[in-house]
């Protein structure tokens, strides 16, 4: 009965929000830490409005019923710029897929970003099912992890357990953290991720995660790879049988390059720097290179 005493305040409360529902589309950002927060915010002539910028915006922070002693229901800022909703439950994590299911029967919503820090295994694993299962959810633009030795495994958990496409993968470690051991990840050539950005320096890309990536631009950082590897890599890569989209690949390998190892039987090309320059996606300038033509004449270089 609490759930639903809530839901009626909700409802009773956003008579107004639902006439700009008509008008504009609603974006979420979850996060998770002593409580889950949902986060709304409106997008507008093509900017994004964040839900402290405009008094259409909701922040919903979802409590254990414990804490309704210690809260307000109702939080204004001292400018009226936006609202802050508490909302209680003997279930907060329930509570909280209740009330995205809510926020898309009612707007056109998309999740914009989620950030999985500070979340548990099983709640988290939960909101993935959640996430899978709901026709409505057909793409998440960004999902962020800050990693650590700790809560690695939440990476390994993602990729293994979410089924919905994806633009964003963002990986950052906490400051000062050092990984000592691998992740085991298992990566999904079912994954449609359009972009991953790993500055986290954890390791978990290895060579069958590597050819498994069926995304555009991958900024890996720190690997498990070894020479042999990136050679059988870009193998595969030229004769057409993985990343087939892939535009942009920047990865490291742990001790020296041995280029000609890397380089063998690939039919590969050097260029001179002062005869060959080119442009990607125009701010990097490459001089030179090394050149591999892929079965469809696409040049990697």
């Amino acid at each position: 009965m609490k759930c639903k005493c809530e839901f009626a305040k909700i409802s009773k409360r956003t008579r107004n929000i639902a006439k700009v529902a008509t008008r504009k589309s609603v974006n979420i950002t979850l996060y998770s830490n002593e409580k889950f927060v949902i986060d709304t915010f409106f997008t507008e002539k093509g900017f994004i409005i964040p839900w402290n910028h405009c008094p259409e915006t909701w922040r919903l922070e979802l409590k254990d019923v414990s804490e309704r002693d210690n809260a307000e229901s109702d939080v204004y800022n001292e400018n009226h710029v936006y609202h802050t909703l508490n909302l209680f439950s003997d279930n907060p994590l329930l509570l909280l897929l209740e009330t995205l299911q809510l926020l898309f029967e009612m707007f056109d919503c998309s999740i914009h970003m989620v950030h999985w820090i500070g979340w548990k295994s099983e709640d988290m694993r939960q909101v993935i099912y959640w996430m899978n299962g709901y026709d409505k959810l057909t793409t998440i633009g960004n999902v962020q992890f800050i990693l650590n030795p700790n809560n690695q495994m939440t990476l390994a958990l993602f990729l293994e357990c979410y089924k919905k496409k994806l633009g964003r993968l963002i990986m950052h470690r906490m400051r000062g953290e050092i990984f000592q051991d691998a992740i085991p990840v298992k990566y999904s050539n079912l994954l449609e991720i359009e972009r991953i950005n790993d500055n986290s320096c954890a390791k978990w890309v290895n060579l069958p995660n590597l050819m498994s990536m069926n995304c555009k631009t991958a900024f890996l950082g720190v690997s498990l790879l070894t020479n042999q590897d990136l050679n059988v890599f870009l193998k595969s890569w030229k004769e057409g049988r993985s990343n087939l989209i892939l535009e942009a690949l920047r990865v490291f390998i742990p001790g020296q390059e041995d280029w000609k190892t890397v380089l063998n039987g690939l039919g590969a090309v050097v260029r001179h720097p002062t005869q060959v320059v080119r442009c990607y996606l125009e701010k990097s300038w490459f001089y030179g290179g090394v050149d591999i033509q892929r079965v469809d004449r696409t040049i990697g270089t």
